[in-house]
């Protein structure tokens, strides 16, 4: 009798548990909104860099992000800035360019990739001597 009132509770509490996760994820997913700035694709259609912009709420940064066919090459919070922050262009096949705009006047730079698979990317000075935090 002990042994079935403890599965009882077991299973009530698991479920308790799944239902506050549920809540919770649901909640949360609804915080941070992405906004797409641009896709640029290689002259060859292979290669795609999608630009986007995360919003998390009054009380965070706004967060650039930048990935090549779906890896991060470069995540970065930018202050002093009216518009995005960032231009994005391909040099050929092989080569895309990332260059900051005039008006960005610091930029924290969380993570940056130099390199996918056989692409060179190209980052500016401003950018290369952003705070890395983490590559």
């Amino acid at each position: 009798m002990i042994k079935r009132i403890l599965i009882i509770i077991a299973v009530i509490l698991a479920l308790i548990a799944l239902g506050i996760m549920a809540l919770f994820y649901l909640f949360a997913k609804g915080l941070c909104g992405d906004t797409q700035i641009g896709k640029y694709q290689s002259s060859d259609s292979r290669y795609e860099v999608n630009y986007y912009e995360r919003d998390c709420g009054a009380t965070t940064a706004f967060v650039e992000n930048l990935e090549l066919n779906g890896q991060t090459i470069l995540r970065a919070t930018t202050y002093g800035n009216n518009d995005y922050p960032f231009s994005v262009k391909w040099v050929g096949n092989q080569k895309v360019s990332v260059t900051t705009a005039s008006s960005t006047t610091s930029v924290r730079v969380y993570r940056i990739h130099d390199t996918y698979k056989n692409i060179q990317i190209i980052f500016d000075d401003k950018i290369k001597s952003g705070t890395k935090v983490n590559n």
